[in-house]
């Protein structure tokens, strides 16, 4: 047992001083750390630190090393899923959105959102990619974000979004914090024909209140009607998306939430009836505040000792501002936040954790944990013009990414094929839901394989996102529960390119087979996206082709 013993100083002449640290009234010895052998002494320093010996049974904490959302020393390097950047415009690798006045373009090297004066307007820039959570693995995200002076009525965010989940930094009205939305679902709507349009003229199609005027034509086949019914909806509808297969027209929509309004169809022949696939839930919001952020509130007193806001060390409305996310998921874990510290950017320091189940919450804490990055703005009742910048996004796999899914393939031949003339093989699209829900998953072309017997010339064409055909394309199901790729054999021939673009060509000059890897060629596609191969003959008709693609679904 430690006790305190009193010692009176000495103040003669040749007594010499100690150090102590007055602690109420008893005074504690201060030591330096020293090491060396008999004789000799070095003291302890940043260029001479104290050597330890570990054997194989010590257990050495050390802290400020890099880790895993997991809490693992991270020593392997994030595998990049999904990165934008403000640069060179939208590009391939970017998707926007926007709606009621908002709008979103890029600008001196920034993507630009606004809102402009209108209530109710959004706009919304996010990666085309979706990094798709695998069980075991951590995801980690940084973004960089220049946000507008915040106005009521209002939000901005930056950060993970999917339709129905949120992790992001932002605001919400006049305060800065950090959003976690979460159990939201897009609500999906069947609509089956059943009866054939057999007269061209147009089809009234409500949908949740808002009425469509759809052209059809005298085409006597349930399945064209329908392919006619999404084509139409698709042009007239910016915010929802639609897909045919055979006589289903499958409607997803845009906005989370249930759908109240009414959905009918009416046209002069043909006959079709809306159901419910999904209905629609609105997200739980947990938005908090940075003042009520758990591990530094960033107002000069917490462990970074960095002040954040108006005339602070750091300003979300000024550049320089990046955040971080990680999570672990597996349905529960932990959602760690973290802002770039500005004095050293190569350092991050934690602001707030989400602890799913010390919170005592109930169920996942996300309804899907795929998310794409990028931002966001939107007047809830605001008519102040608002504009939100970023200049990069990317989101990272923690270690080597590996896709579990067992590949998949599709072969079709033609035969007696006309010279001169582009012919459709097949088409695979990537579907917009899966399993009731809307679906961030991908389809990544692996392989084709092409042949033919004709001697005198053959081209194979791969095309994504075609324009137009002679007809419309008719889709089904590759696997309606276990597959996200919908096929078209339809017998037509390519009309136009339109928007889409050609990937690759094949060509064969004699009679015999080739192959194209499509996985060099890092071709994908996600919701909605259609990847089409066609054959040509040039000098000899009536030769048959064949023409198998593999793929694999990352899901």
């Amino acid at each position: 047992m430690t006790e305190s013993v009193k010692v009176k100083p000495d103040k003669s002449v040749g007594a010499i001083k100690i150090a102590l640290d007055a602690v109420s009234d008893i005074f504690y010895p201060i030591y330096k750390m020293a090491f060396g052998v008999d004789g000799s002494v070095t003291n302890v320093s940043a260029t001479n630190p104290l050597p330890v010996v570990v054997d194989a049974t010590t257990a050495i904490e050390v802290s400020g090393l890099p880790v895993t959302p997991f809490g693992e020393l991270n020593v392997s390097e994030m595998t990049p899923k999904a990165q934008i950047l403000g640069t060179h415009g939208f590009g391939s690798t970017v998707e926007s959105f926007a709606f009621n006045g908002g709008s979103a373009t890029t600008v001196d090297g920034e993507f630009s959102l606004s809102t402009g004066t209108n209530v109710g307007a959004f706009a919304a820039v996010v990666s085309k990619r979706s990094l798709n959570y695998k069980p075991g693995d951590g995801v980690t995200s940084m973004f960089t974000c220049r946000f507008n002076t915040p106005a009521s009525q209002s939000t901005q965010k930056a950060g993970l979004i999917n339709l129905g989940n949120s992790l992001s930094f932002g605001y919400n009205n006049l305060d800065f914090g950090f959003f976690h939305e979460h159990g939201g679902y897009s609500e999906l709507r069947l609509l089956t024909v059943t009866t054939a349009s057999t007269g061209a003229a147009n089809a009234t199609i409500e949908v949740d209140g808002t009425s469509h005027s759809i052209a059809l034509t005298n085409n006597a086949d349930i399945n064209i009607t329908a392919a006619e019914i999404a084509e139409g909806l698709n042009a007239a509808d910016a915010v929802n998306a639609y897909t045919a297969n055979q006589e289903i027209v499958t409607a997803r929509f845009g906005a989370i939430g249930p759908k109240t309004g009414l959905f009918t169809f009416t046209h002069a022949t043909a006959v079709a009836g809306w159901t419910t696939e999904k209905t629609g839930i609105a997200s739980t919001s947990d938005f908090t505040a940075q003042t009520s952020w758990n591990l530094d509130v960033m107002d000069g007193t917490g462990s970074s000792g960095v002040t954040m806001g108006s005339g602070g060390d750091l300003n979300p409305t000024d550049g320089g501002f990046i955040g971080r996310v990680e999570f672990q998921y597996l349905g529960y874990g932990n959602i760690l936040v973290s802002i770039a510290d500005p004095n050293n950017v190569a350092s991050f320091f934690p602001v707030h954790i989400v602890r799913w189940l010390k919170d005592g919450s109930t169920g996942v804490n996300m309804s899907s944990p795929s998310y794409r990055i990028g931002y966001s703005i939107a007047s809830q009742g605001s008519t102040t013009d608002m504009t939100l910048r970023g200049a990069s996004a990317s989101l990272f796999h923690n270690g080597k990414y590996v896709n579990p899914e067992e590949s998949r393939s599709e072969s079709v031949t033609l035969t007696t094929i006309a010279t001169a003339t582009e012919h459709h093989v097949m088409s695979v699209r990537c579907a917009t839901h899966r399993g009731g829900r809307s679906s961030g998953d991908e389809l990544l072309p692996l392989l084709l394989k092409y042949g033919s017997e004709s001697n005198k010339g053959v081209n194979f064409k791969i095309y994504k996102n075609v324009g137009t055909w002679g007809t419309n394309l008719i889709f089904d199901y590759k696997d309606v529960t276990g597959s996200i790729a919908e096929i078209s054999t339809t017998t037509t021939t390519f009309s136009s390119l339109g928007s889409g673009k050609l990937i690759a060509v094949g060509t064969l000059l004699l009679k015999g087979t080739d192959q194209i890897n499509l996985k060099e060629l890092k071709t994908f596609l996600t919701q909605g996206d259609t990847l089409s191969i066609t054959v040509e003959h040039t000098n000899e008709a009536n030769k048959d082709a064949n023409a198998s693609l593999i793929w694999e679904e990352d899901l």
